[in-house]
């Protein structure tokens, strides 16, 4: 099952539903939900597509279902148009890649597509990891921290969500270190901005979209005056970090979902990342999943 799971008044699947989209000629729409991209089993999902062309009808398509949901198009004011498109309650197969396409009521061709949104679900693992920070919790404006997040049942990836943050999680190969399957999110000479509460996932390569419980929750607090924004060179590469936030947190191949990136690359030595500070995103959320039993830490 997949895209079909959208429930609305309004929603109809295309005849052909195989048919391949015909290269639109419009600008693209684009396509956002206000709930974050981690959901936890049962929430209710809505995803809006949006463009400043003005259309008269928007379809949804998520990657590897067949289905192609239409709303009719909005339009809020002069100019604008969009659509809501309701998912959930949500479960393990809303989990996946989406975009969406405008059309005008005259034409049968489409838009060339949004930009990819991830959608992940909380709460499909067995797993509870644990999140730890050095040097603590409570650091100077300057100083450098890293945030470990930690299983001693096998993850192959890890994903780090701060609370309030509009872009996708940092995502990490793990790495083992027996007892444990870890990845260090290493921040450099830390702002303000990059306060505030963080929680981790684990996940399996196989099935990216899905996600172990989160860890608890870990507050960190940087005390000092912020300084300007920087772009900052990505440790053992030849090339500055793009301008993009985590809630003023980047990573490398990380970029705004809304300019094609995925938090499902990989890249980046296993284990370890460097992120940069940038202005903190207002919009958007993380969202938890009611914690599962937790991990007890040997030794």
């Amino acid at each position: 099952s997949g895209i079909t799971h959208l429930s609305s008044p309004y929603t109809r699947e295309l005849q052909d539903r195989a048919a391949p989209l015909p290269p639109g000629v419009s600008r693209r729409p684009s396509l956002l939900t206000q709930q974050g991209p981690v959901l936890a089993p049962g929430e209710t999902l809505t995803l809006q597509c949006h463009s400043d062309v003005t259309y008269d009808r928007f379809a949804l398509s998520k990657e590897g279902a067949q289905g192609l949901p239409q709303r009719p198009a909005q339009q809020p004011q002069a100019g604008l148009s969009q659509a809501d498109f309701l998912l959930g309650p949500v479960s393990s197969s809303h989990g996946g890649r989406y975009r969406c396409y405008g059309g005008h009521s005259l034409s049968s061709e489409w838009s060339a597509p949004s930009d990819p949104l991830d959608i992940l679900v909380s709460g499909q693992l067995p797993v509870t990891p644990s999140l730890s920070v050095q040097p603590g919790p409570t650091v100077s404006s300057g100083e450098n921290v890293t945030l470990l997040c930690q299983s001693q049942i096998k993850m192959d990836t890890f994903l780090l969500c701060k609370e309030g943050a509009a872009d996708p999680p940092l995502r990490l190969r793990a790495e083992y270190r027996a007892p444990w399957y870890q990845a260090e999110f290493s921040m450099r000479a830390v702002t303000p901005a990059l306060g505030g509460t963080y929680r981790c996932y684990g996940s399996h390569s196989s099935s990216p979209y899905l996600l172990s419980w989160p860890s608890a929750p870990l507050d960190l607090v940087v005390s000092g005056e912020r300084p300007d924004p920087i772009l900052c060179e990505l440790k053992d590469s030849p090339r500055a970090l793009p301008r993009t936030a985590l809630g003023g947190m980047g990573g490398r191949g990380l970029g705004r979902v809304g300019q094609g990136d995925s938090p499902l690359r990989e890249e980046g030595p296993a284990g370890s990342s460097s992120l940069c500070t940038h202005p903190p995103l207002e919009s958007g959320r993380c969202r938890w999943a009611q914690e599962g039993p937790g991990e007890a830490r040997q030794g």
